[in-house]
């Protein structure tokens, strides 16, 4: 039906938008969208729980969520932050296993959901797909090898420094004022990005206000002096 075919190219076209999918041409990526559903989902909701069959790989298309690990003692720790273009339930849909963590929304986020079977039809007939799925596992590996080299190695304020770099350099954008970090993250959130109490966060957060390193705002923050933070990072 024609209504189908413009959702087609709509989802095709959204997919263009993925680096997973840049490669593929807009045929291949109108096949793909004819396998697609669409799930909205809203701030707080949580996407899927650790432990949960994992039968689909999800991609954000608008909004930002958290992916969180769970301790035997119920402590959380965001491991990592996704938002448009970014993918995750990948290691389900190879291993079959349960979720390896819950993720859950930070803001109102739409997702594209494939299935395992459809997904795995798809990468047998397009390798070119596999090579960037590759790429993008290898980079989330060494980005976690760095994480727990910080969490050993450096001293708080420069794994602040650290985690408030990158969350700018992927996340933020440039204001007259400085870097804006705009998420709704919690101080608690930030604190378990960097291995760290939130009242020992929440100290070092304020002091680097105080000497208008950076603004603490309702949502999100601002870096006032980046190179303060590269200065940190370098030392």
């Amino acid at each position: 039906m024609p209504s189908r075919m413009v959702s087609r190219a709509e989802d095709g076209a959204t997919l263009g938008r993925i680096p997973l999918f840049a490669r593929l041409t807009q045929a291949e990526r109108e096949q793909l969208a004819t396998w697609v559903s669409h799930r909205n989902y809203r701030r707080g909701e949580t996407l899927f729980h650790e432990g949960d069959p994992g039968d689909t790989l999800l991609i954000v298309v608008s909004g930002q969520v958290k992916v969180v690990l769970t301790s035997a003692d119920g402590e959380e720790a965001v491991v990592a932050i996704f938002g448009p273009g970014d993918f995750f339930g990948d290691l389900s849909l190879f291993d079959g296993r349960p979720r390896s963590a819950s993720v859950v929304a930070l803001e109102p986020t739409e997702t594209l959901v494939l299935h395992r079977q459809d997904f795995h039809a798809f990468l047998r007939t397009h390798p070119v797909v596999t090579e960037e799925l590759f790429a993008v596992l290898a980079d989330r590996i060494r980005r976690l090898d760095e994480q727990l080299k910080r969490t050993y190695f450096l001293d708080l304020p420069v794994r602040l420094a650290h985690k408030l770099l990158e969350l700018g350099v992927e996340k933020g954008y440039r204001t007259p004022d400085g870097i804006r970090i705009d998420l709704p993250l919690t101080q608690s959130d930030l604190a378990s990005m960097i291995g760290a109490s939130r009242q020992r966060v929440n100290r070092v957060l304020a002091e680097l206000q105080d000497k208008q390193i950076i603004r603490l705002e309702r949502r999100g923050l601002t870096i006032l002096q980046p190179d303060y933070f590269e200065r940190q990072v370098v030392q």
